[in-house]
């Protein structure tokens, strides 16, 4: 019957330990606490018991390989003529109509006004509603 892969190595971000850290961490059973070595050499507390058990599985080495780049025919697109923008000119300010700008201060503040009459009934239908 076949293992699976994962049971017999280290997934592949897992720190790799030199054979002469493991000797560490097996001299180190019963010494010192298990969390204190996780800390250390930054491994999981599982790993740790498998390297006391004599149970270790294989690490993975961290390369990875870069993928072939697959060849494929370019598509040479054919270059449409640019046009020229012509540059802009000194740039000059937006007139603004002082009496419009009042008008529209008025009309924004009776908006103002009817959106709050319309939120007061709306509370209040609110209120009724939760009351019955």
């Amino acid at each position: 019957m076949s293992t699976k892969f994962l049971k017999t190595h280290y997934r592949r971000g897992a720190s790799i330990l030199t054979p002469e850290q493991i000797e560490e961490i097996r001299c180190l059973k019963n010494k010192i606490s298990v969390y204190i070595i996780v800390r250390d050499y930054h491994i999981n507390k599982n790993r740790v018991s498998d390297i006391w058990d004599n149970s270790e599985r294989l690490q993975q080495s961290g390369g990875t390989k870069p993928k072939e780049k697959s060849r494929s025919k370019s598509v040479h697109i054919s270059e449409l003529p640019t046009t020229q923008i012509p540059p802009l000119g000194p740039i000059q300010p937006i007139p603004v109509n002082l009496e419009s700008s009042d008008i529209n201060k008025e009309e924004l503040y009776m908006l103002y006004e009817k959106i709050v009459e319309r939120n007061i009934k709306n509370m209040a239908n609110v209120k009724n509603i939760l009351e019955k």
